[in-house]
């Protein structure tokens, strides 16, 4: 989405834009085999095939703001803190009360 807008934003037409994204993982530590290398990827590819009327050189620019207000990519570049939590749902009568009252247990 955010390609688009800043493509309209610099007056760039985009016809199409397919996008597909590949990376590299060892599934040895998620599967519990291996703890040796993180559980990420270890690179992400993404590659976009653009049609348009555009310069390569207005292409290029795009690109670069593209990369820079995009979130995931943001995101991906830089440590962010993430939080999980756990709610244990006690079950009553075979339903789960929690869930039911809104997370609040009677």
């Amino acid at each position: 989405m955010w390609w688009h807008i800043v493509a309209k934003e610099q007056g760039i037409g985009l016809r199409s834009l397919p996008i597909a994204i590949e990376g590299d993982i060892n599934p040895l530590r998620f599967l519990g085999k291996s703890s040796a290398q993180r559980a990420g990827f270890q690179s992400i590819k993404v590659k976009l095939q653009v049609d348009s009327d555009a310069t390569q050189e207005k292409l290029s620019q795009w690109l670069v703001a593209v990369e820079n207000r995009c979130p995931v990519n943001d995101n991906l570049a830089n440590p962010t803190p993430i939080s999980i939590s756990m709610n244990k749902v006690r079950r009553r009568s075979g339903r789960m009360d929690e869930w039911m009252n809104g997370g609040v247990e009677n």
